[in-house]
């Protein structure tokens, strides 16, 4: 079976006959407040009735716009809702005193043109909100003295130039908030140094010269062992009351004898060598090839030892003692 076909005129007229027939016509229901309830076709503007007899029970596309109202003519409380007002409909008469609050408000709603002159109290600006830019010039001469307070100040707009000259005292600087980069060049004179201020890390390596040094502040024991030597000693500073006649002066020096067998067959050679101990070096030496047959054709010293070097003169195997001598002496 094929589905019913209306035209939208004739839809309009069975619609409006039926409508005015409704309105027209008393009944118990319209007597008790009856609600009825019609679809309207934005398209050809036509409306036709639903939900009672030999009438759809709902309207019959979905860009029909269904509506309702009581016997009375007026429309049911909530019938109106927003899916059916167009968009533009609710202008600026239809509402009523006050009936717009803050939740009917989107965000950023609210532009200057719709903020009455003179409006925007104390009370409505948040702390800090109120900015240099926002300051027209000559703004200052309106403001009471004391009247701008530490919550009204946005951060950081207190910038130097806004700081009068010796405002800043110590109550107002954070412990250690001067940091090297605040500090000018040559500003930390001797005064401000508290007394024992400065230890050995403060100091560059060979940053005290001699003009820093006072006299006689170097004592004995601010000498290293050891550190002072011939070309630190002032002709004639050292009179016979500084020399300790008990030191054995001979205990100085020390002969380092080192010997060993070896075994060196025909032409060959072979060598022997004599260290001084440690904190001495060596300032003479030789040495013995325990045979005539062992020629002693090198003796040469290095800083710390001797080494002699022997060579087998016969025709044969030779087995002999070999000697090495150095002679040591305390370094200076």
């Amino acid at each position: 079976m094929k589905p019913m076909t209306v035209e939208p005129t004739a839809l309009w007229g069975i619609g409006a006959a039926m409508l005015l027939a409704l309105l027209a016509a008393p009944s118990t229901a319209s007597a008790q407040g009856a609600v009825f309830n019609a679809c309207y076709v934005p398209a050809v503007g036509a409306v036709y009735m639903i939900k009672i007899e030999g009438t759809p029970t709902a309207c019959l596309a979905a860009t029909h716009v269904e509506f309702s109202w009581t016997s009375g003519g007026e429309l049911a409380d909530g019938a109106v809702v927003t899916a059916k007002l167009a968009d533009g409909a609710v202008t600026s008469a239809k509402l009523a005193t006050a009936a717009v609050t803050g939740a009917n408000l989107s965000a950023n709603a609210v532009f200057t043109e719709h903020i009455v002159d003179g409006a925007v109290g104390t009370v409505d600006l948040a702390d800090g909100s109120v900015t240099q830019a926002k300051l027209a010039e000559g703004i200052t001469a309106t403001v009471a003295d004391g009247s701008i307070t530490t919550a009204k100040l946005a951060d950081a707009a207190a910038t130097g130039v806004k700081v009068a000259a010796d405002a800043i005292t110590t109550a107002h600087i954070v412990d250690g908030a001067v940091g090297t980069a605040d500090l000018a060049d040559g500003a930390v004179t001797g005064t401000k140094v508290a007394a024992d201020a400065i230890g050995s890390t403060h100091i560059a390596d060979g940053a005290v010269a001699t003009a820093d040094l006072a006299d006689a502040s170097v004592t004995s024991a601010k000498i290293v062992a050891g550190a002072v030597g011939n070309a630190h000693l002032a002709a004639g500073v050292v009179t016979s009351d500084k020399i300790n006649a008990a030191v054995d002066y001979l205990s100085h020096w020390q002969r380092v004898e080192v010997t060993g067998s070896v075994t060196v067959s025909a032409g060959s050679a072979t060598i022997r060598t004599a260290s001084c101990p440690t904190g001495k070096v060596a300032v003479g030496g030789g040495g013995y090839g325990g045979s005539s047959l062992m020629s002693m054709y090198g003796s040469y010293g290095s800083n710390t030892s001797w080494t002699v070097y022997f060579r087998n003169t016969s025709g044969s195997s030779l087995t002999v003692t070999t000697y090495a001598i150095v002679f040591c002496a305390i370094a200076n």
